[in-house]
């Protein structure tokens, strides 16, 4: 090997390390150097010497700078909602699910069959303190996502065994689905992690404040709350068009925008208006100013929408209110309720020491109670099936219809 080709080789590889610097999945990058040099890599090597590099060292760099952002940009495209740029957008096959890189997780016991208030069920234990939160359908395929094991899990629904068990981010808790990739928040670290669900691949993060709460996909873009920062985070998902395209990698302060929304705790987006809450009233976020108004109705944190009215928690109860004027339509009796779901004219909420409540959204009345022990978080009706993870115990609950 020339010297000229191990300089080369030892200056790509400092210029992708200063690439990685903007969150390009840690992964990729090693894995495109491996693919473009020769030279084992060095702690650090820049600046080689004090000698100019010659006209031809020069050249090589360039070309292969050029090519390493194809390859790498192409790489990056597959993690990304499908833009359309350029061709129309074509159906994402279902996946041949082969477990990514990842590091070594304690084993996940068997399902066990069981019953809870005369419904069947299946039962998965985790084994650890996973600290399951959210549970979503995707891809043809169950996800949780666990804080404290700091894994994206993802299952096959008719089985309950895993199919890749995914290092995502630093404590995965809540769940947004695109067309084409999963998002996760960080609820432990900073921003979202974003997951390939072709190649079972996390690694990939935007967003330096601490998320809260289930991300809203709304007026093209994917909002997060992030309460201990004050804003709420705003994810330009055509901005991602970048890396598609094939150019570079977009900074933080290009792809999200700082909404000040000081106290302020979740969202939920209702008929065409995306909403936050507090113990003191909800408000709404403009999209085109980026501020958050106070609409005077009162109170409690946001828990979700089902499309027309806002769910609020109010501690000792939950409330169901029209945004258009601040009027209550509904309220149920549950303490520490958790999160609330919803499904075809119904509404699943969790609430801690009741288990999970089925509620009719047409009269607001309750259909049923199941007494899932533990601490319930989130109910989710999806493959045919009422999921449901119990967050103290680190359990993963599957009812029957």
């Amino acid at each position: 090997m020339d010297r000229s080709s191990t300089d080369l080789d030892r200056q790509l590889g400092e210029w992708l390390r200063e690439e990685s610097m903007t969150r390009a999945p840690g992964r990729l990058i090693e894995g495109v150097f491996a693919q473009t040099t020769r030279a084992r890599q060095a702690r650090r090597w820049w600046p080689l010497s004090a000698q100019p590099a010659s006209p031809a060292l020069t050249l090589q760099l360039a070309v292969a700078v050029i090519a390493t952002v194809a390859v790498t940009s192409f790489a990056v495209a597959r993690l990304l909602p499908d833009q359309g740029i350029g061709t129309e957008p074509t159906p994402t096959p279902s996946p041949s699910v082969t477990p990514g890189p990842s590091p070594t997780f304690a084993p996940v016991a068997s399902p066990a069959a069981t019953s809870v208030d005369g419904s069947p069920a299946m039962v998965l234990r985790f084994g650890i303190d996973a600290g399951p939160i959210d549970v979503v359908e995707a891809f043809d395929s169950i996800w949780t996502a666990n804080i404290h094991s700091h894994e994206v899990v993802r299952f096959d629904p008719t089985t309950l065994q895993p199919m890749a068990r995914i290092a995502a981010g630093t404590g995965p808790a809540w769940f947004a689905v695109t067309d084409n990739a999963l998002w996760v928040t960080n609820q432990t670290g900073q921003g979202l992690a974003l997951i390939d669900p072709e190649r079972n691949l996390g690694g990939l993060s935007f967003g330096e404040a601490t998320p809260c709460g289930a991300p809203v996909l709304a007026f093209d873009s994917l909002w997060a709350s992030a309460c201990d920062s004050n804003v709420i985070l705003r994810f330009d998902i055509a901005g991602l068009a970048d890396i598609a395209a094939g150019r570079r990698f977009p900074s933080n302060s290009e792809l999200i925008s700082e909404i000040a929304a000081p106290g302020y705790r979740w969202l939920a987006f209702a008929e065409g208006r995306l909403f936050t809450g507090n113990a003191a009233g909800l408000a709404e976020v403009d999209p085109t100013t980026e501020t958050v108004t106070d609409l005077g109705f009162c109170c409690g944190d946001v828990m979700g929408s089902d499309g027309q009215t806002i769910w609020l928690n109010r501690s000792t109860d939950v409330v169901r209110m029209d945004p258009a004027d601040g009027s209550v339509l509904a309220t149920f009796p549950f303490a520490n309720a958790g999160s609330v779901t919803f499904v075809e004219g119904r509404a699943w909420l969790t609430a801690s020491g009741t288990g999970v409540v089925e509620i009719d959204l047409a009269s607001n009345d309750v259909l049923r109670t199941i007494s899932v022990p533990g601490s319930t978080l989130v109910a989710r009706e999806a493959a045919g099936a009422l999921w449901v993870t119990a967050f103290e115990t680190s359990e993963l609950w599957r009812f029957e219809p």
